[in-house]
């Protein structure tokens, strides 16, 4: 998980990849980690369905768990960033959450 949210994090911090109307604000640009995030843009489009919610319920939806359950609030956001990629705010949101994910103590070596 820990590349994951690496990987999301790069995402949100290289959001020219998304959006480049964004990127130009930002002012800064990498190749490899904006080819990166594309393939994360990708794999979340992939894998991840709103269900019928819309992109802003989605983001409520995290933020009522956000401090208790970063895991949970992580899917509903990745959902989020899978109906809307244009949502910097969501990207960066993601990339909080899966950060905050606890390793299971049930799964440690």
């Amino acid at each position: 998980m820990q590349f994951l949210a690496r990987l999301a994090l790069l995402a949100s911090l290289t959001i020219g990849a998304v959006s480049p109307v964004l990127a130009a604000d930002r002012g800064f640009s990498h190749e490899g980690i904006a080819a990166d995030a594309k393939r994360y843009e990708t794999f979340l489009k992939s894998n991840w369905k709103s269900d019928g919610k819309t992109p802003a319920d989605l983001k409520r939806e995290a933020e009522k768990v956000f401090a208790t359950d970063a895991r949970a609030a992580s899917r509903y956001l990745a959902n989020s960033v899978a109906s809307d990629d244009q949502d910097a705010e969501a990207w960066t949101r993601l990339a909080e959450a899966l950060l905050a994910i606890k390793a299971d103590p049930d799964k440690s070596a």
